[in-house]
């Protein structure tokens, strides 16, 4: 690893300028022609004074980035055998996960045609009982019978729960979303369906396009303005 991040900077003289910088621009009133320029000066001399400032400590800075950019590296390389086994683990887990819900998908259908077989055997023993029936209003009641619908009794399919006695190990469902119709989405939300705040202003894109027109190019929705500023350069 680089020992570059034990470089020191010597910084006594730059406290002791800084603070002089402080001191004249608090003093400082701008209320003329001459006062303005000698406010141009003094911004010059923050301009160059910063610049010297970022290069004394640029080495231990760049040192420190190596230093930091090898400490990762190392870290990264480290961690690609567990990471890779942990993606193993968590693979097979979640398959077998699957399997069992798959399982049990299957014996609730399972369990569904047997009670709908069951039910209808049922009705059909019934049917077979009133029609062979001279009981008063047999007949009725066998067309009615048979006009009803054939419902099941409630299905029970008790399978056996995946072992989860693992300290610190539980399965959760994760929630994500991704936009596959953005333009849908904007309709949504131009029709009071959704909240505005569901997408965002790209302001970067917008930035440009206001700048390269000066705010000659209309936005809907975008009021574009320009802010007084002063550019400095360094002696």
């Amino acid at each position: 690893m680089a020992n570059g991040m034990m470089v020191k900077v010597k910084t006594q003289d730059l406290q002791e300028q800084s603070g002089s910088y402080l001191d004249k621009a608090k003093s400082l009133k701008v209320t003329s022609e001459d006062t303005y320029a000698q406010g141009a000066e003094g911004l010059r001399d923050l301009v160059t004074f910063t610049k010297q400032v970022k290069l004394r400590f640029k080495p231990a800075l760049d040192a420190q980035k190596k230093g930091l950019e090898e400490t990762r590296s190392i870290q990264a390389d480290i961690l690609k055998v567990p990471t890779e086994a942990e993606g193993i683990i968590r693979g097979k887990m979640l398959t077998f996960q699957e399997k069992k819900r798959k399982d049990r998908e299957e014996q609730e259908a399972k369990a569904r045609e047997k009670a709908i077989a069951d039910a209808k055997a049922k009705r059909d023993k019934e049917l077979a009982e009133l029609e062979a029936s001279d009981a008063p209003f047999a007949k009725e009641k066998a067309e009615e019978l048979a006009e009803e619908p054939i419902t099941p009794e409630a299905i029970d399919v008790s399978t056996r729960p995946i072992k989860q006695d693992v300290t610190g190990v539980a399965q959760r469902q994760i929630w994500k979303a991704k936009v596959t119709d953005l333009e849908a989405l904007i309709v949504a939300i131009a029709n009071g369906k959704c909240p505005a705040h569901y997408i965002k202003a790209d302001l970067v894109e917008i930035g440009k396009v206001v700048r390269a027109s000066k705010g000659e190019i209309r936005i809907p929705g975008v009021h574009a303005y320009a802010e007084e500023n002063i550019a400095v350069r360094a002696r």
